[in-house]
């Protein structure tokens, strides 16, 4: 069941292309695109994202307070 909530977190994040808070984290984090591990880190902040629509309480698609959220889980 969780898999499955990861996934539609996924599809989520891609969808309306809302990998913006990613690049917000690692731009916080001074990670730039000319590191070597930038790819990898982004790789990992979808999955925290995924991860975090999967652990939030009530539907992420609908609260307005989802993205700040998620942002904190990447993060």
């Amino acid at each position: 069941m969780k898999n499955e909530k990861i996934t539609n977190g996924l599809y989520f994040l891609m969808d309306d292309k809302r990998t913006g808070i990613i690049y917000g984290v690692l731009k916080r984090l001074h990670i730039t695109p000319w590191q070597d591990q930038f790819a990898d880190l982004f790789q990992d902040g979808c999955l925290a994202y995924a991860t975090a629509f999967a652990d939030f309480p009530g539907d992420p698609r609908t609260n307005s307070r989802f993205p700040a959220y998620a942002y904190q889980k990447v993060y």
